[in-house]
């Protein structure tokens, strides 16, 4: 693995990417040319979120730790999938997982058990690639979220917040190509009758192909999202939205290279150990229908949605690589077959106002949340027959083919089923929530909220009853000294139900945190910085054997420092800092993992005591530097690198990766009604790897890498 300097990379990189800057340029004016204004590209100091507390508040007043990332950001850096934003958060790591779905971790935690994604503050099945073609921008709230949002986010929830229709909205269709055979178009349009007209609606879309790097990555993505919108044009308060959005995504599984021992196995990086069953096809529909109204000194919300997500999917895992009989090695193989279907729906019904009580000024929200999400699966495990690690022959196939029309069709088959797994689950939540914003003094504010939730689980499958009454409480407290600067200290509990993989009675799993915070905005809006420490400790979690199945649990402590900073050094020069020290540690943490397969083909399993350990993929230490500096007559660069300290990828703590350093740059052109973008990825064209299966294999990240972007505004 190539170890990169870090200082001098990162100081380069920064240099570089503001050479030039015009210390006197107007942040005010637009490029309009022929009445085409594309000022939704130019980057800006976010300051608000909604996912906090769902009340019209502050960054600096909110006593949590926020990351937004604005839509002018995303694409100054590129950023096409959640992943790409998530590296701008202090305390986040985001990488794959198997290669077909966005995987991250919040403050130590992992998505697929700790945290919860929403799309517009409602809750998404597990898991998917989330493409930002349509998304305005990425929150991120660190810490317990159960107390709006429910069972799940016991570690963090990200919230993806839509582009919403506009009267005077863009009209914009992009195209990119660059390497492994990538290629990507995207549209965003939107209507309105006249400009004083209280209908708008707007349709963004997205499709992109690519080869992959490695060996057998090709995959494919569409995506649409039309949405139609009424505002009040005496009243914009009063408004309403209905949006529809269909994605179909089709890739192709991976999990990297074997390890040997305490390192990867010296074979070339692009080569694939993967089976030819390997394929996961998604199917994702988003039904959303919002509306407000204003009745008086309170506002009412309603949000009904419905989404129904298909997953199709069959993976090779890599289970381990052992001696063969001619005196090599073979890598042990196993297949997992997975078709789940999920369908969520729900209603959201919110009343929010101000008022005075006792003689104290209060803003709060109270809410209702009743849903049925259903999740029917089926989930296989078979046998593969092993490879040869350096001359891999695949023997999977029995010889067996057809003709269909003009192609022949084979019939691979793995060696023998080992296991197997049907769930037919459906849960009923009623969930009351609530949160008021209480001004003690001027400068003093407590925060009081909580979600109370009941919830009946069914499984007819396994004959598996669960019900569950929950309360999820927050407070918080905020302290604001000299107008700009707010010290906050807060407390949150969550939980989060057993996964439908889990059969019969079980506690659910838990959470809770104290953080303690300082917000400063600097020079009215013109810089800002964040700094939190905190304790979040997890009881009761749920430990996947090797097939996926739950057998065992533990408990997870992880204390951090994270730093947050946004400055605009210029009218047209922005820069951003990120910093996050994580001390990760499973306290008490037993695992079953297999040692083998008996003659009857029956899995071998055994106890394993990691209490102590490092937590997976959660690095001590990570900073991430961004900047983007406008220059004359339209032209632009940017830059910007991450630095991620070394960290295992197993509670065994047997393989670590080493610390490394990624580099990006991009330059970008203005003119008439166009924008032509460079972006180069990894430009030191570092070796390193990224989340593979268990402490098996791991993948060989993406090399250097370059694509032109070509913007056109209608």
């Amino acid at each position: 693995m190539m170890r990169t300097p870090v200082v001098p990379l990162f100081v380069a990189a920064m240099i570089t990417s503001v050479v030039g800057a015009d210390p006197d340029a107007d942040v005010s004016s637009d490029y309009t040319v022929e009445e085409v204004v594309i000022e939704e590209t130019r980057l800006s100091l976010p300051m608000d979120n909604e996912i906090a507390t769902k009340l019209p508040l502050s960054n600096r007043a909110t006593p949590a730790s926020v990351s937004v990332i604005n839509r002018p950001r995303l694409e100054s850096q590129g950023a096409v999938l959640l992943g790409d934003a998530l590296h701008n958060a202090a305390g986040a790591q985001s990488q794959t997982g198997f290669g077909i779905f966005d995987y991250f971790l919040l403050r130590g935690f992992d998505s697929l058990t700790s945290s919860l994604v929403l799309i517009d503050g409602v809750a998404e099945p597990e898991a998917s690639f989330y493409h930002l073609y349509n998304v305005e921008s990425v929150e991120i709230l660190k810490g317990p979220a159960a107390f709006l949002y429910g069972g799940n986010p016991m570690s963090g929830a990200v919230n993806l917040v839509s582009k919403r229709p506009l009267v005077n909205g863009p009209q914009r269709i992009s195209a990119s190509f660059g390497s492994h055979q990538t290629r990507r178009l995207s549209a965003d349009v939107g209507w309105a009758a006249r400009e004083s007209s209280p209908w708008a609606a707007r349709l963004n879309g997205m499709w992109s192909d690519s080869d992959g790097y490695r060996v057998g990555r090709d995959n494919r993505s569409f995506a649409i999202h039309p949405s139609l919108a009424w505002q009040d044009e005496d009243d914009p308060e009063n408004r309403a939205r209905l949006s529809l959005e269909i994605v179909d995504q089709d890739f192709t599984t991976d999990v990297g290279l074997p390890l040997l021992g305490t390192s990867v196995a010296d074979v070339p990086r692009t080569r694939s150990y993967q089976s030819p069953f390997d394929e996961s096809e998604q199917s994702i529909k988003r039904l959303r229908f919002d509306a407000q109204r204003r009745l008086g000194g309170v506002t009412v919300r309603n949000k009904l949605y419905l989404t129904d997500f298909d997953w199709p999917s069959t993976g090779t895992l890599l289970t381990g690589v052992v001696p063969n009989a001619v005196g090599g090695l073979d890598v042990s193989r196993i297949l997992q077959s997975l078709d789940d279907e999920q369908v969520f729906l729900g209603n959201q019904l919110e009343v929010t106002a101000q008022s005075s009580f006792q003689g104290k000024d209060h803003q709060w929200l109270l809410g209702v949340e009743l849903a049925r999400q259903t999740d029917e699966f089926t989930l296989d495990v078979s046998l593969l027959p092993s490879l040869d690690l350096i001359s891999p022959q695949e023997t999977a196939a029995h010889g067996v083919s057809h003709e269909v029309g003009h192609f022949v069709d084979h019939e691979w088959r793995p060696l023998f089923d080992l296991q197997s797994q049907a769930g037919d689950a459906t849960s009923l939540i009623a969930g009351f929530y609530g949160i008021d914003r209480i001004a003690l003094t001027p400068v003093l504010h407590l925060f009081l909220g909580g979600r109370f939730d009941i919830i009946d689980y069914e499984d007819t499958a396994t004959d598996t009853e669960r019900s569950y009454e929950k309360l999820s409480p927050m407070a918080g407290l905020t302290y604001e000294v000299q107008g700009n600067t707010t010290f906050y200290v807060s407390f949150g509990r969550a939980f989060g139900p057993p996964s439908s993989l889990v059969v019969g009675d079980r506690k659910a799993e838990e959470s809770q945190q104290v953080e303690v915070g300082v917000k400063r905005d600097i020079d009215d809006g013109r810089a800002s910085l964040s700094l939190a420490a905190y304790q979040l400790q997890k009881d009761n979690i749920a430990i996947p054997d090797l097939t996926g199945v739950t057998r065992e649990q533990g408990d997870q402590r992880s204390r951090g420092l994270e730093l947050e900073t946004q400055v605009r050094l210029k009218p047209r020069w922005f820069a951003f800092l990120t910093y996050a020290y994580t001390d990760a540690e499973l306290t008490e943490f037993r695992e079953q993992v297999v040692i083998g397969v008996s003659d009857v083909g029956q899995l071998i399993f055994y106890m394993m005591d990691r209490s102590g350990n490092r937590a997976p993929f959660v690095p001590d230490h990570t900073v991430t530097m961004w900047t983007t500096a406008e220059l004359a007559r339209g032209l632009g660069i940017a830059g910007g690198g991450r630095w991620v300290s070394d960290h295992v990828i197993a509670p065994d703590n047997t393989f670590e990766i080493d610390a490394y350093v990624t580099l990006e740059a991009a330059i970008f052109q203005r003119w008439n009604r166009g924008r032509l973008s460079l972006q180069l990825k990894n430009l030191t064209d570092t070796s390193y790897e990224t989340r593979g299966f268990g402490s098996t294999s791991v993948i060989p990240a993406d090399p250097l890498s370059a694509f032109v972007v070509l913007d056109w505004w209608l």
